[in-house]
């Protein structure tokens, strides 16, 4: 028999013309399916190569065997089974074969993206174009919105290359913080050297490089390879970004002093007493966006600050659009970068955005487009919640936004600020049930400090004027906005706490020399004010960046919060001062700190912590060991972020969200649907 008619023989001629046109068939249903879920591009070029794999597998099986009703006979030379015992289902079998190998090598070696539905956007379904997926992370590290960043405050945990190619991000991996490189178009995940204990990172604009800081220190690591190397110290660093790609700007000492850095120079550093939270470099190479409250244009060349005239956090410039978060919101608007002014009316593109503390929110926006994004929302937003150990109580209060906040002299109340973009407000809360009350609201109101005369008759909350911070006191039954403090209307004087005689107020002042203009030679100073004998006591202190001085209830003793030895901790000193300073806290960082009712204890904050020390202040000054009072996920808002229970056995707390998660979501072509967004709201 000719090798031709063997061909025939064996139905192998027949295999090849059926598998062509079912294939054909298949691979356009494949496409016009994956076009229709949003998959990316190598899905349909897999299952392409997996066709074409199939090909001569579909020959050598037809070759060598007959598909009978008893299942698969080998094939003899020259023999035909009879047509009733032989079988037409090769070309099936062979592409069920293929489908099969496909769900192996995608299960096993593709790239971890879940394919979602189209996400519905302001209620309409995003256009098809875009591909809504999930990114998982390996099984063995976990993105952290925290980590190592200091005073246990969320900053940006990932961030995207610019060209969309490239994601790094803050892994826990073993219980180690590092940063980790990985190709989108991949499932491969590269841990970056030297980059333990990293948080916030940020790219280049070439993508060549990723900055972010470890402990107190700015470090820059290459995205091709080799270890991280310091840049700057960084104490308490508010965020960076690169200029171009040879000078970064970063925010220290939580956003009081502007560093910055070049790459090269003869000088390469330069700080200024000038304060902000998450900067962005515009690509003009000029400008940085940042939030100080509301949205700020700076020109590094000129030192002269434009206000946006927008109420927002986290600001970014990507295709033409100003992006900037409230609450948990991504609002957007068409932005010209000549004029520095908004070109079209902000609307909300997307909500759900998982936003930390003092507005650093977990999104990242590629210039092609590609958004990463976490669900969730606003830290300050969960709930409040009583903490005893591992006992956790819900109060059932109001949910909001929250600013700082403390319990009434008897317990039984909350005050309480609310955040809104444009305006605060402040609350009065029954802590035992009751009607929650609005006692005052304005956009001049700040969120913290604020707490409760003695008594619980009356409170002090602060106001922002035009030549700085006033505290007021306002009677809680009064329905008025109250008066100054200080009748001799003093300005940016921030009252942290009151004694329980109610005759002394720890306060930071700000001063001027006389004779100088007012934005030189500044100088913060900490004391405490007599408001029987109307007289300052001024409290010496080293260096700069004091604050969070509250008073002992006797007034004889006030404790606060320094940087001198290089990170956060509190320290004590007599009334009047005798020169003498006392450590209180001891390694991890620590602010915030509070007396207890009856002045035999201190309590701070460190990190995810609360501590407790026994206290002595006379005869003489007498400290014990800072032991753990209460350790859980809680958030750290500005001011007071946590109180004390009449009886001292429980805290009040913000309660804290997931600090680590398995994935992000992804949104290609976001840009298109933000163009839409906006043109729709032009044109009503």
């Amino acid at each position: 028999m000719s090798f031709f008619s063997e061909l025939q023989h064996r139905n192998v001629i027949k295999v090849i013309i059926s598998y062509g046109l079912v294939a054909w068939l298949v691979a356009q249903l494949a496409e016009f399916a994956i076009n229709t879920f949003g998959a990316p591009d190598w899905v349909l070029r897999t299952f392409v190569i997996l066709l074409v794999l199939g090909f001569p597998i579909a020959i050598i099986l037809a070759w060598a065997f007959d598909m009978t009703p008893a299942g698969p006979k080998k094939t003899s030379a020259g023999k035909t089974a009879p047509t009733a015992q032989r079988g037409t289902n090769y070309v099936a079998v062979i592409l069920m074969g293929v489908v099969l190998v496909a769900a192996v090598v995608l299960q096993f070696w593709g790239p971890d993206i879940q394919v979602r539905r189209p996400a519905r956007v302001n209620g309409e379904l995003a256009p098809i174009s875009s591909l809504h997926a999930d990114i998982a992370f390996p099984e063995d590290i976990s993105l952290a919105f925290i980590g190592a960043a200091t005073l246990g405050n969320g900053r940006r945990a990932f961030a995207i290359s610019p060209d969309g190619t490239h994601l790094v991000f803050v892994g826990l991996k073993d219980g180690q913080y590092a940063l980790y490189l990985r190709d989108l178009n991949s499932h491969a995940v590269r841990k970056l050297g030297g980059t333990e204990n990293a948080y916030d990172p940020f790219f280049s604009p070439n993508g060549q490089w990723i900055a972010f800081f470890a402990g107190n220190q700015l470090k820059r690591v290459a995205r091709a390879g080799g270890d991280a190397v310091m840049v700057a110290e960084a104490t308490n660093s508010s965020g960076g970004t690169w200029i171009g790609n040879d000078r970064i700007l970063a925010f220290t000492d939580e956003g009081s002093s502007m560093l910055q850095i070049t790459f090269g120079a003869e000088r390469p550093e330069s700080e200024m007493p000038l304060g902000g939270n998450a900067p962005h470099a515009l690509p003009d190479g000029v400008h940085v966006l940042w939030d100080d409250g509301q949205i700020v244009a700076y020109d590094t060349t000129t030192g002269q600050l434009k206000s946006l005239a927008v109420q927002g956090s986290d600001p970014r410039f990507v295709g033409g659009f100003l992006f900037y978060i409230q609450g948990d919101t991504l609002v957007a608007a068409r932005f010209d970068l000549e004029s520095m002014t908004l070109k079209s009316a902000p609307v909300p593109v997307m909500t759900g955005i998982r936003t930390e503390i003092y507005g650093f929110s977990q999104w990242a926006l590629s210039d092609n487009g590609t958004l990463l994004y976490a669900p969730g929302i606003s830290e300050a937003e969960n709930p409040l919640v009583w903490v005893d150990g591992d006992q956790l109580e819900d109060p059932q209060l109001p949910q909001s936004l929250k600013g700082s906040f403390e319990i009434s002299p008897d317990g039984k109340q909350l005050l309480v600020t609310e955040l809104q973009p444009g305006s605060t407000s402040v609350w009065l809360l029954g802590l035992e049930g009751g009607q929650a009350r609005k006692l005052v609201s304005g956009r001049d109101i700040a969120s913290n400090p604020l707490g409760w005369m003695p008594g619980g008759k009356r409170i002090i909350y602060h106001r922002e004027t035009e030549n700085g911070r006033v505290p007021y006191i306002l009677s809680v039954d009064s329905g008025n906005p109250g008066t100054p403090l200080l009748e001799r209307g003093e300005n940016h004087f921030v009252a942290y706490s009151i004694s329980a005689n109610g005759r002394y107020v720890s306060a930071r002042k700000l001063t001027s020399p006389v004779d100088t203009p007012a934005s030189d030679q500044q100088t913060d100073y900490l004391a405490v004010i007599d408001l029987v004998e109307d007289r300052e006591i001024e409290i010496p202190m080293v260096g700069t960046g004091n604050w969070g001085m509250a008073a002992s209830p006797d007034g004889a003793a006030v404790v606060y919060t320094s940087p001198v030895s290089g990170e956060y901790q509190n320290y004590l000193q007599p009334v009047p001062p005798t020169g003498v300073r006392y450590q209180v806290s001891r390694t991890g960082g620590a602010e915030e700190p509070r007396w207890s009712r009856d002045g035999t204890k201190i309590y701070y904050r460190s990190g995810k912590r609360i501590m407790v020390v026994d206290v002595q202040t006379s005869p003489e000054i007498v400290l014990g060991e800072p032991r753990l009072f209460y350790e859980g996920n809680f958030v750290n808002v500005g001011g007071r972020s946590y109180d004390i229970s009449a009886d001292g056995k429980r805290a009040l707390v913000i309660k804290g969200p997931a600090d680590k998660a398995n994935s992000i979501r992804i949104i290609t072509n976001w840009l298109d649907e933000v163009e839409r967004i906006v043109s729709t709201s032009e044109s009503h």
